[in-house]
């Protein structure tokens, strides 16, 4: 039913290269990366308080190309709303997103060939 998902899950690594917590506050909400070989994945998560995170790439080493799920709009009520696109990210990108309550984000970045 969500092939975009279950594609980004099969993908997702069991063992990592590298760690990074961006940002957290125990009980809140919390934003971490991690890499296996030459991608970043990054996952943040909410309790049920909506928030905007400020999301500062400067771990990045180059530019990479990120695909993104993020809460639909209506999240809140329906858990299989989000919304899916792509960007082109750096280390000098900062990148604002609204977390839903009790929700969340997900992200794949893949590194730019040359």
């Amino acid at each position: 039913k969500y092939p975009d998902i279950l594609r980004f899950l099969s993908a997702v690594p069991t063992t990592w290269d590298d760690t990074k917590v961006l940002q957290a506050e125990m009980g809140q909400y919390a934003i971490v990366a991690r890499r296996k070989g030459a991608e970043w994945y990054l996952g943040a998560m909410t309790n049920w308080t909506e928030r905007m995170v400020d999301i500062d790439f400067s771990f990045l080493d180059d530019t990479y190309q990120a695909e993104i799920f993020l809460d639909g709009i209506n999240a809140q009520r329906l858990a299989t709303d989000y919304h899916f696109s792509q960007k082109e990210l750096g280390p000098q990108t900062r990148l604002t997103l609204t977390l839903k309550p009790g929700g969340g984000a997900a992200m794949r970045l893949t590194k730019k060939a040359p």
